[in-house]
C-alpha cells in the first residue's frame, strides 16, 4: 500500500493509463500520474517530492527525427545543464538527465537504453557526467534480443547512490536471460571496470588478451591509413519521396521526361553484392522494370505530362516533407552527381567498397565514396579487397551501431577512422579483386575475407597465418554476436 501512495508516472501516451488500475485500486490516486511529455514535467508537478528511485524506458528517437516543440525542449534543458558537450544527442539522453532534477540524494536510476550509451561521444559523456554524480554507474548490455520490439541493441543502466562519492562506472554484458539474472543480484560485483575517464569499446570484452594484442599491434602498423585518408564518404541521394524521385526507366519514358532529366540510380543495398557494380549490373536492374532512374525535374523545361506528374506529387503532400520542402522548388534534386564508389553501410555482415563502374549515382540506401586523389585501377581494386580483410571488419563490428534485427551500421563519421592495410606491392590485386567479387555475389562473404586476409594479411603485410586466423575467429564471434538479436 505504501508503494503505491508513493508511486508517481509521467508518459505521454494516454493509453498507458490502462495498466494504473492495479495501483489505483491498491490506493493511489490518479493524479500521481500524468500524461505529458516528460521533459515538460518538473518536481513541482508532484508538490515538489523527490523519488529515491527512478525506472525508465525513454523514446530512442534521434536528434534529426524531432519535431521543433521537441527541439525547443532540449535547447531549454541544454541551457541548464551548461557546457556539457553532448553534440547531437538523442531524445533518451535528454531524458536521462531531466530525471536527476527528480532524484532525491542516496536515490538511483534504472533506464534502459540503445547501446549508444557506449557506442557515440555524447553517450561516453554522458557515462562520465553520471560517473561523477553516482557513487556506482553499471552497465548491462544485452548481448541477447530482451525485448522483440527493440529495433536497436540495448542496456540497463543502474546507477546508484546519487551524490555520494563516485567509485567509477562498470560495463559487463549479459550473454542471457539467467547471466542477467545472476547480475541482478550481484551488479556491485560486475567485471570487468571501464574508467569513467577511459571507455574502451564493449565489444572488446569478446576478445581474448592475446587476440586483442594481435588486434591493435595490425592497426597500429605503418602501413595502416584510414577511411579518410583515402576517400571522402557521404550519404548518397535524399530525395524525401522516393516513390516519386526513384522509378523505372518505363515510367520515365511514360513521362517524356528529357534525358538531361534522368540519371541513372541504384536505390537497394542487395543490388551491389560484390566489389564492383557494372553496366551489365545496371543493365540487369533496368530491365526488370524496377526503380532504376532518379528524377531530377527543371522548373523551365517542363512538358504537361511532368507538370500532370508534379501535381499528382503535391496532392498527395510530398511537397511538405521534410527533405522536400526545404528546396526550392521542391521537385529538384540538389545533388545526383555519380560517385567513385558506393558502401554498403547497412548489412547483416561484411560491409563492403563497390567500384561504380555503372555511372549511377545512388540514393540514401549506400554511402557514396570519392577517392580525394586521380588512383590507377589496380590500386583501387587493392582498396577494395584490403576494406574485405578481417582486420578491417573486425573493426567495423567494433565500431559499427549495432542494431536489433542484427543489422550493422556504419555512419560516414564512424566509417572514417577506420584502418586498412595499404600497400605499394599489390601485383596480382586483379586476380585476388575478381575472386572475392565471385564469392560476394554468391553471398560466401566468409571464403571472400579469407581470399583478402591471404592476399593482403599473409602475403602482403606478412603476418602468421595463426594472426590472421584469430582476427577472422575474432569477426566471425562478433558477427555472431550481433546475428543472435534476431532470435
Amino acid at each position: 500500500m505504501a508503494e503505491c501512495l508513493t508511486s508517481s508516472g509521467v508518459d505521454i501516451d494516454a493509453s498507458t493509463r490502462t495498466y494504473l488500475s492495479p495501483l489505483l485500486s491498491a490506493g493511489a490516486s490518479d493524479s500521481q500520474f500524468l500524461n505529458r511529455d516528460f521533459l515538460k514535467a518538473s518536481p513541482a508537478d508532484f508538490n515538489g517530492i523527490l523519488f529515491s528511485t527512478i525506472f525508465a524506458n525513454p523514446p530512442y528517437t534521434r536528434r534529426s527525427a524531432l519535431q521543433p516543440n521537441d527541439t525547443a525542449l532540449i535547447d531549454n534543458l541544454r541551457q541548464k545543464i551548461g557546457p556539457l558537450n553532448f553534440g547531437k544527442a538523442s531524445y533518451w539522453a535528454y531524458f536521462l538527465l531531466h530525471s536527476l532534477s527528480f532524484l532525491q540524494n542516496g536515490g538511483k536510476m534504472i533506464f534502459l537504453l540503445p547501446t549508444s550509451l557506449l557506442q557515440t561521444d555524447y553517450g561516453k559523456n554522458l557515462c562520465n557526467y553520471l560517473g561523477e554524480r553516482f557513487e556506482q554507474v553499471n552497465i548491462v548490455v544485452l548481448a541477447f534480443r530482451a525485448f522483440r520490439e527493440a529495433q536497436v541493441s540495448v542496456a540497463i543502466l543502474l546507477a546508484l547512490n546519487y551524490g555520494a562519492q563516485p567509485d567509477g562506472v562498470t560495463v559487463s554484458i549479459a550473454r542471457n536471460s539467467v547471466e542477467l539474472g545472476g547480475m541482478s543480484n550481484a551488479l556491485s560485483r560486475v567485471i570487468p571496470t571501464v574508467a569513467t575517464t577511459g571507455f574502451q569499446n564493449w565489444r572488446m570484452m569478446f576478445l581474448s588478451s592475446e587476440t586483442l594484442n594481435i588486434y591493435k599491434r595490425l592497426i597500429a602498423g605503418t602501413d595502416i591509413k584510414r577511411f579518410e585518408d583515402i576517400f571522402r564518404v557521404r550519404i548518397g541521394v535524399v530525395t524525401g519521396a522516393n516513390e516519386f524521385f526513384v522509378v523505372s526507366d518505363q515510367i520515365a519514358k511514360t513521362l517524356q521526361i528529357p534525358d538531361d532529366q534522368i540519371f541513372p540510380v541504384v536505390s537497394n543495398g542487395h543490388a551491389v553484392r560484390g566489389l564492383t557494380f557494372t553496366k551489365d549490373d545496371y543493365g540487369l536492374l533496368s530491365a526488370s522494370s524496377k526503380p532504376s532512374v532518379i528524377l531530377r525535374l527543371e522548373e523551365n523545361a517542363l512538358n504537361s505530362e511532368m507538370r500532370d506528374y508534379i501535381k499528382g506529387g503535391e496532392a498527395t503532400g510530398l511537397a511538405s516533407r521534410l527533405k522536400c520542402s526545404i528546396r526550392k522548388p521542391w521537385y529538384t534534386l540538389d545533388d545526383v552527381a555519380e560517385p567513385d564508389a558506393f558502401f554498403q553501410y547497412m548489412k547483416s555482415s561484411a560491409p563492403h567498397l563497390v567500384l561504380n563502374d555503372s555511372g549511377c549515382t545512388c540514393t540514401n540506401a549506400l554511402h557514396r565514396v570519392n577517392f580525394r586523389q586521380t588512383l590507377p585501377r589496380y590500386q583501387k581494386e587493392f582498396i577494395a579487397v584490403s576494406i574485405l580483410t578481417s582486420v578491417t571488419q573486425l573493426t567495423m563490428e567494433l565500431t559499427g551501431r549495432s542494431y536489433g534485427g542484427g543489422v550493422l551500421k556504419m555512419e560516414p563519421g564512424t566509417l572514417a577512422k577506420v584502418p586498412l592495410v595499404h600497400l605499394s606491392d599489390v601485383e596480382g590485386v586483379d586476380e585476388t579483386f575478381r575472386i572475392c567479387d565471385e564469392y560476394l555475389r554468391k553471398d560466401m562473404k566468409q571464403q571472400a575475407i579469407r581470399i583478402a586476409d591471404e592476399f593482403v594479411l599473409i602475403k602482403g603485410k606478412g603476418i602468421k597465418m595463426t594472426h590472421a586466423t584469430a582476427m577472422q575467429n575474432a569477426w566471425k564471434a562478433l558477427v555472431t554476436l550481433r546475428l543472435e538479436h534476431r532470435k
